[in-house]
């Protein structure tokens, strides 16, 4: 029954050396959705100004030490299929990469609602639609010589446009005439 009990632990994901970079790579992100996923009520996640990522969190013993142990595993492959590019993350994290710290329990932290953190998942799906509105006016910008050209062309043949409508309408016509 001793791992059934509720604590409070916190953990630090760190660069193995100065060079390497553990913010801005998506942790806040893939950490946060798997607490929220993982069922924590209590927990988030934080940049800190030395460059590490906190990680808090409260709930049982057990899922806790789960948590903290899948996070060692599968961080980096967390983060790889979740920014898509294995080789820019690679660049980012550096070599030999980041480390996951050990597991330390504390009481007293302060320790809010996750759902308060869950706001780095709204901005990436914000993010996303950034980028989608970036490709758009990207595409906009490179097909705006051809949205002039076939304006052109159209005004060129516009009475050929017209003598094509009026024949259309016209078998559009006959073809609703009931047969005599």
């Amino acid at each position: 029954m001793a791992n059934e009990e509720t604590v409070q632990a916190l953990f630090y994901i760190e660069p193995k050396t100065p060079h390497n970079r553990v913010q801005h790579i998506g942790c806040r992100l893939v950490l946060t959705e798997r607490l929220i996923h993982a069922g924590f009520t209590k927990g988030g996640v934080f940049n800190l100004p030395d460059g590490r990522v906190e990680v808090l969190m409260e709930g049982n013993r057990r899922d806790v030490e789960t948590f903290h142990q899948e996070v060692r595993e599968n961080l980096v492959r967390w983060l790889e299929e979740k920014t898509g590019n294995k080789e820019r993350l690679k660049q980012m994290i550096g070599n030999p990469g980041i480390s996951v710290s050990g597991l330390e329990f504390k009481s007293g932290l302060l320790i809010l609602d996750v759902g308060l953190f869950s706001h780095s998942l709204e901005m990436n799906q914000l993010e996303k639609g950034v980028d989608v509105y970036y490709t758009l006016a990207q595409a906009i910008r490179e097909n705006s010589g051809a949205y002039g050209e076939l304006k052109g062309a159209l005004r060129e043949n516009s009475d050929a446009y017209g003598e094509l409508k009026k024949t259309l309408e016209g078998l559009n016509r006959k073809l609703g005439e009931k047969p005599k």
